[in-house]
């Protein structure tokens, strides 16, 4: 079973071509061997050893052997140090910001839907964009998931904690910057504006700043069509 959307991606690969029939992989994943980026890993060591028949190896550096975050392992696949790297879609973050939209919470309705996204157009459109926008040194291998019972009580953590807020009288001025709204941020806070009422008569565009396109018009019917299945 796929998790929640927020959660969806949690394991991205990125490699590099492989050219040469004698030839030994690096992949790396900056987690520990108890993770579940081993156990993947361990499967893609076996696939890829056992239809080569022994001409590709697959070597396995977890943790920090190679490199220590997501920057300095994509920087060393670009160089050719590394050749399969798993990140969280935040650690490619930096090099590919756009890959953070697979952390939005509830995008995908269910597991019928993430399954058909996650295999269609979407991850292909996404894989085209970290190609280019990395001049062919990175390619998007899969978007992942974790085993179906890896989430469970997660949800009810996280509803037992107090939701962070940031000040609110400092948003108006960082929301103008950007020329976007207050208001439907304020009322997602309190629907009735009663609590809120500052930040909604403080909003950017109420007083004149000029609003700012979020998204194309092809963009906003793409998210459509995702999130209606």
């Amino acid at each position: 079973m796929l998790k929640p959307a927020l959660t969806l991606a949690a394991a991205l690969a990125l490699a590099t071509p492989v050219m040469a029939q004698e030839y030994t992989l690096r992949a790396v994943a900056n987690s520990n061997e108890n993770d579940e980026d081993f156990d993947g890993l361990q499967v893609f060591k076996s696939h890829v050893e056992a239809a080569s028949n022994g001409a590709i190896a697959v070597e396995i550096f977890m943790g920090t052997q190679l490199c220590s975050n997501g920057a300095e392992c994509l920087q060393g696949v670009a160089d050719g140090s590394i050749d399969v790297y798993i990140s969280t879609s935040d650690g490619a973050a930096g090099l590919f910001p756009y890959l953070q939209v697979l952390d939005l919470p509830y995008i995908m309705a269910d597991d019928r839907v993430a399954e058909r996204v996650l295999t269609g157009d979407f991850t292909r459109q996404l894989r085209d964009m970290t190609l280019e926008d990395s001049g062919g040194m990175l390619r998007l291998m899969t978007i992942g998931s974790l085993p179906q019972r890896a989430m469970e009580g997660y949800g009810e953590v996280l509803l037992s904690r107090a939701l962070p807020r940031p000040d609110l009288a400092a948003l108006p001025p960082v929301f103008a910057e950007r020329g976007l709204s207050t208001e439907p941020f304020a009322r997602s806070i309190d629907p009735t504006g009663a609590a809120v009422m500052p930040l909604i008569e403080a909003d950017p565009i109420r007083q004149g700043t000029a609003p700012q396109q979020l998204l194309t018009d092809e963009q906003w019917l793409a998210l459509q069509q995702i999130c209606a299945g």
